[in-house]
């Protein structure tokens, strides 16, 4: 996919460039002109417009086939995305009578890939696009058992979470901004028997999972995979396992000793 993202008005070398494109790479599925208002660097679109091909591409990662727009998020690298993937349900262990809940669900990616292993699964994400993509992926999969909400996670997480009942998985895959304390704090009250973090930021990594350890949890597992070669970003996957009651005054304030715990389970986990 190709697009060019401008603010609106006219595009009168468009069939030039299209055929520049072609020539050059002609295994070019898409080719989009997406037009907008907004000066910032998170570009909200306005409009597209289909130069060439359609308005999506597809990946495909794990048996899942996934279909991917111009305002969805997909992981650039392949390859190494699926071998994320393969590691994430390994990880996750779930099982036909468990209940997860995918938070920063995306198109589905995790979601899609442990419907087959499981109860029921619910995903959040707050761009709509997204959600639409993921409902999509799901029903072209022949999944039934996965439904997908769209809204912030701040806010949407409580009643996903109470239409859920018992969650025994929460998989979080945030952006580089981290999921924050309030989510974290919310799922360490749901007190799911797991939770899988996957990572794009170390820096945000941390004080996410120093949220949600005193709520009983133990770091078990921390896998870093290079998505972005020579690069400095890493992603990282932890797993943690509910091993032991909150402590009295989880969420209220930080915990010295929930972070002495955490240290020592990255040690482990590493």
């Amino acid at each position: 996919m190709v697009a060019f993202v401008t603010a609106p008005g006219s595009f009168s070398w468009a069939n030039e460039a299209v055929a520049a494109i072609l020539a050059a790479a002609p295994q070019t599925r898409s080719i989009l002109w997406a037009q907008t208002r907004s000066l910032s660097d998170a570009v909200q679109i306005d409009a597209i417009e289909v130069l060439h091909g359609r308005r999506y591409i597809e990946e495909r990662l794990g048996g899942v086939t996934y279909r991917i727009g111009l305002e969805t998020f997909f992981q650039t690298n392949t390859a190494q995305a699926e071998r994320m993937c393969a590691l994430a349900v390994d990880l996750a262990a779930v099982r036909p009578d468990e209940v997860v809940v995918d938070v920063y669900c995306g198109v589905g990616t995790f979601a899609l890939l442990l419907a087959p292993r499981a109860k029921r699964v619910y995903g959040i994400e707050v761009v709509e696009p997204s959600i639409a993509a993921a409902r999509e992926n799901a029903a072209r999969a022949g999944l039934d058992n996965v439904a997908f909400f769209a809204g912030d996670a701040r806010r949407t997480l409580p009643d996903v979470l109470a239409r859920a009942g018992s969650v025994d998985l929460v998989v979080l895959d945030p952006p580089r901004g981290g999921a924050g304390g309030k989510v974290m704090r919310r799922v360490g009250r749901a007190a799911p028997k797991r939770i899988l973090y996957v990572s794009c930021n170390p820096t945000t990594l941390a004080p996410d999972l120093r949220e949600v350890v005193p709520f009983g949890y133990d770091v078990r597992v921390v896998q870093p995979i290079d998505l972005f070669p020579q690069t400095y970003h890493v992603e990282t996957l932890v797993l943690l396992e509910k091993v032991r009651d909150a402590d009295p005054d989880a969420g209220r304030r930080p915990s010295r000793d929930g972070g002495r715990r955490l240290a020592r389970g990255l040690r482990r986990g590493a």
